[in-house]
């Protein structure tokens, strides 16, 4: 997900001025806007218990299409897969939901990303 943001990002010259900002400026300034945004509620359910004879399909790999708008497919066992469209933001903050979540239960996650790390002003 990191190097197709980082592919999908170019230099912007700002009109009228010798100013351009490096992608790495841009992807860390989209990336605080993202991790600084409230997430969405999440909706109530009851999780399926073995009692009511429900099972849960396990995802077994994760396509990620980047573009104008992207995709990212969850390829199920059970041979249905679910696709998330969804803006560039929306990509930001699943990332910064990903890196929180993992540091919060202590896995070791590396993401060498300078820009992840980059205070905008």
């Amino acid at each position: 997900m990191v190097n197709l943001l980082e592919k999908s990002t170019i230099t912007h010259k700002v009109k009228n001025t010798e100013v351009s900002l490096s992608p790495s400026a841009i992807l860390s300034e989209e990336y605080m806007q993202a991790k600084e945004k409230p997430s969405d509620p999440v909706p109530r359910s009851k999780n399926p218990s073995s009692a009511s004879g429900q099972t849960i399909d396990v995802c077994h790999s994760i396509q990620i299409k980047s573009g104008s708008l992207w995709q990212i497919i969850f390829n199920m066992r059970g041979g249905e897969n679910v696709k998330l469209s969804l803006n560039k933001q929306g990509v930001h903050r699943i990332l910064s939901t990903l890196i929180s979540q993992a540091e919060r239960v202590n896995w070791s996650i590396s993401v060498k990303a300078k820009w992840l790390n980059m205070k905008s002003s």
